[in-house]
């Protein structure tokens, strides 16, 4: 396997525990009282609202590991430690919330665009997909020198 295979594989994980996520979310939103009438009701049969909780709780974790999703993501850790050591923060917070977090672009540069100004020359004169281009770039670029490392050596250099 490549750095970029492992890093693209990390993607694909972070993005199904990302999906994952979205569906516990939906789930934990239907959770609650049902059936809420101002009458005369019962107290027997009320539920204990825990319960559900538990159930959500535990239909996430079963899923994620059902896919084995962790696993290339933690592999995926075990390169951009080593990556944290010769590349700068920037990089390497870039890499981490694309490719292990499974960021957007757009939520990137939302969160970054002023750090990574002060790295590419006129980045401010930019359209928005031009800057998603040029931060690509920059990461395809840094990819390619980190292939010619090795996946072995960079887990080495992590430890």
């Amino acid at each position: 396997m490549t750095v970029r295979e492992v890093l693209d594989a990390a993607r694909d994980a972070a993005l199904e525990i990302r999906l994952i996520e979205e569906q516990a979310e939906i789930r934990r939103a239907a959770i609650g009282v049902q059936g809420h009438s101002y009458g005369v009701h019962s107290k027997t049969g009320i539920l204990d609202p825990m319960r559900k909780v538990d159930e959500l709780l535990e239909w996430q974790e079963q899923e994620i590991d059902a896919y084995d999703l962790r696993q290339p993501i933690d592999e995926a850790w075990d390169i951009v430690r080593g990556i944290a050591r010769i590349a700068d923060n920037l990089m390497v917070e870039v890499v981490t919330r694309y490719y292990l977090q499974g960021a957007s672009w757009r939520e990137i540069l939302a969160d970054s665009t002023d750090r990574i100004a002060e790295v590419i020359d006129a980045f401010d004169t930019l359209s928005e997909r031009n800057k998603i281009k040029s931060i690509e770039g920059a990461v395809n670029d840094s990819i390619d020198q980190w292939e010619s490392i090795g996946i072995a050596h960079l887990k080495e250099m992590g430890r």
